[in-house]
């Protein structure tokens, strides 16, 4: 049973982020990296709190700018707006209070969405999820946080709200006597039936649509509203659905993609034992609340429908279960700790 627990926490560390743009470990390091100026402790801090929102806020659709099911890409957008000015406000009263655990809360938050916002651009959950079974199993990079262009704006987004982070700080008159202290104990992440049945299940609902909106016309706003609201200031922004169509070219979407259900791989059944290799969409909307796997039942309703059923590819890559294995071995020694909302 421990070797079983461990290798469970072996997937849910490579699926720590699924519902979030990049990986947790890029949203620290991101901060990490371009927090430069503030004292040490708070850079720590506003790192730790971008790890935590996929574990905080998993299923809050607008904390990692995508688009919830019935929802237009303007409606979607403009709900990011203002979970982003609510961050930058918030953050402007922490400032003035010196509260340091607040400030690094929403200053986290912010740029978790942000970064969020140039990997997503507004795409839906169940097109995120078959992407991201298919780039697990195949291991083709296909989903939107593994694209390059994804990281550069990422990075240039983070680089450009911490030098006003820093600038923000600076004004307020920090000190050293301000900051914090003790462990951040920063190894939470999503639950597993969030990850299983909030995400992962909801691949073969997705109807071969892609959408997404074009980040030339979104991301800067939403940099701009985050920095003005940190400001104090109430920045006047117009609906995403009252200008401009913002929704992105229609880019093509790969055969290989397209021709599939999604795959059922080790690392998925190991996560997710009861997870269905395809279901409809109301089945998925009707799920056993009392958290009992769905069952494999029905037609297909995915793009690969009618391609001869539930098909799935092979098994995992090659070395994978060796890796899965010695990470469990030394996982099992050095059990990480689970902290708490608030509290270590």
């Amino acid at each position: 049973m421990r070797l079983q627990a461990a290798l469970v926490v072996v997937v849910i560390a490579s699926w720590a982020s699924p519902a979030g743009a990049l990986k947790q470990r890029d949203h620290y390091r991101l901060v990490k990296e371009y927090c430069t100026g503030l004292m040490p402790e708070l850079c720590e801090e506003i790192a730790v709190q971008a790890y935590l929102v996929d574990a905080w806020d998993f299923s809050a659709l607008d904390a990692h700018a995508q688009t919830a099911e019935g929802q237009t890409l303007c409606l979607a957008a403009d709900a990011v707006v203002r979970r982003l000015y609510e961050k930058g406000s918030g953050a402007a009263v922490a400032l003035r209070n010196k509260n340091v655990t607040g400030f690094a809360l929403l200053v986290g938050g912010a740029l978790h969405t942000l970064a969020d916002a140039c990997a997503h651009r507004g795409m839906r959950n169940p097109e995120h999820s078959w992407l991201s079974r298919i780039e697990q199993c195949q291991g083709s990079p296909v989903s939107p946080d593994s694209l390059p262009e994804s990281m550069s704006c990422a990075s240039g987004v983070t680089q450009r709200v911490m030098q006003e982070v820093l600038t923000a700080v600076m004004a307020a008159s920090w000190s050293a006597d301000d900051m914090l202290r003790g462990d951040n104990c920063n190894t939470h992440w999503p639950n597993r039936t969030e990850i299983c049945d909030e995400y992962l299940a909801l691949a073969s609902a997705w109807d071969g649509t892609h959408l997404q909106w074009d980040g030339s016309k979104v991301t800067d706003r939403l940099v701009e509203v985050f920095v003005e609201s940190l400001k104090g200031g109430r920045p006047h922004q117009a609906s995403f659905c009252d200008g401009e169509d913002i929704t992105a070219p229609d880019l093509a979407v790969p055969e290989s993609v397209l021709g599939t259900e999604p795959p059922t791989c080790l690392s998925v059944k190991l996560l997710c034992p009861g997870l269905p290799k395809c279901v409809d969409s109301q089945a998925i909307s009707s799920a056993d609340e009392t958290g009992n796997d769905l069952l494999l039942e029905g037609e297909p309703t995915g793009p690969g429908a009618g391609a001869g059923g539930c098909s799935v590819s092979g098994g995992p890559p090659t070395g994978l279960l060796a890796a899965l294995l010695l990470g469990a071995l030394g996982l099992i020694a050095l059990r990480p700790r689970r902290r708490e909302h608030g509290s270590c």
